[in-house]
């Protein structure tokens, strides 16, 4: 999934002044990517589409209207690779809203001062202060699989040696950590990239290292703010820890068998002793065969997409 081009409709550019000299223009952008799976959002954030808060210029003689600034803009589909995005300027937006960009042909990323907000004020410039971080936890319904009433944990097995039907759910308890950090630029590809992904390998959160797969971006906020120091982005990134590396345990069970013999594999229905087939899946051993008395076999996955995060999260 890639950007092919953004190339603004000139003859579609409109403009209108009141008798009170407030100016509205509107500019039209075609963008093209080489993939249907590309869709509002990208459209919206690609390169080379006015931010909003940018100044409305005209590329043609090269004069701005520093005045009006982006107010909005919207996506239409064309097709399934192409979108007609509508930028609206407007020089009555009050003063906060005029500060998201800096020129009509500015990147998609913020890369220098964000939209308007409130913050705190500090002696410390944005890029220079102590990331905070505050640790929390979340609780996941899951199997209940494992019995800690002896010092070994035992798997939970009837008295005939199989698991439950239906299994026994338990409340699971996993901590979080977020951490908030300042940033005097920030582009909203690093939340597109990072959130809901977990780490390729060891990741050190304030001097605490967490092995690779322990973690999930479970949120990635970013919010303007604004002190002595000017406008700047406050980034809140929360992460799941799961000591057992966020995979999911899913009991091995079926309705078939698969048998091989030589080159073979042949899909056999289970079926009872009197050859009906069984209306319920039931454990198989780990082969595709259906499993012996005290065999309990779990397939093990990985929920998230594994993600390297050595280029940095902000």
């Amino acid at each position: 999934m890639a950007l092919v081009s953004v190339t603004e409709i000139q003859d579609s550019r409109t403009s209108k002044v009141d008798n009170q000299n407030n100016r509205q223009y509107t500019r039209v952008f075609v963008v093209v990517f080489d993939s249907p799976e590309d869709g509002q959002l990208a459209a919206l954030t690609a390169t080379d589409v006015p931010i909003r808060g940018s100044t409305y210029e005209d590329v043609e003689t090269g004069l701005a209207d520093t005045e009006a600034t982006m107010r909005d803009k919207s996506a239409e589909q064309v097709d399934s690779t192409v979108w007609k995005v509508t930028c609206n300027y407007d020089s009555t937006l009050e003063a906060s809203e005029k500060d998201g960009g800096t020129s009509a042909s500015g990147s998609s990323d913020p890369t220098s001062t964000p939209p308007g907000g409130t913050g705190s004020n500090s002696d410390t410039a944005p890029d220079s202060r102590t990331p905070s971080i505050t640790f929390g936890t979340k609780t996941v319904e899951e199997v209940f699989r494992t019995d800690y009433t002896t010092p070994t944990a035992l798997p939970i097995l009837n008295s005939a040696s199989m698991p439950y039907d239906p299994p026994e759910m338990v409340t699971r308890y996993l901590p979080t950590i977020t951490v908030t950090t300042w940033k005097s630029s920030w582009g909203i590809s690093k939340k597109l990239t990072y959130e809901g992904t977990t780490n390729a390998a060891t990741y050190t959160i304030l001097g605490w290292d967490f092995p690779a797969k322990s973690l999930v971006i479970t949120k990635y906020d970013a919010k303007s703010a604004k002190d002595s120091y000017g406008y700047y982005w406050e980034i809140t990134i929360e992460f799941l820890y799961d000591p057992g590396l966020h995979t999911l345990r899913l009991l091995d069970a079926g309705s078939w068998e698969a048998v091989v013999e030589g080159a073979d594999t042949y899909y056999v229905r289970i079926c009872d002793k009197l050859g009906n087939p069984l209306d319920k899946p039931v454990p198989l051993d780990g082969t595709g065969l259906k499993a012996g008395p005290n065999l309990t076999v779990y397939n093990l996955y990985q929920k998230y997409k594994i993600t390297d995060w050595s280029a940095g999260l902000v």
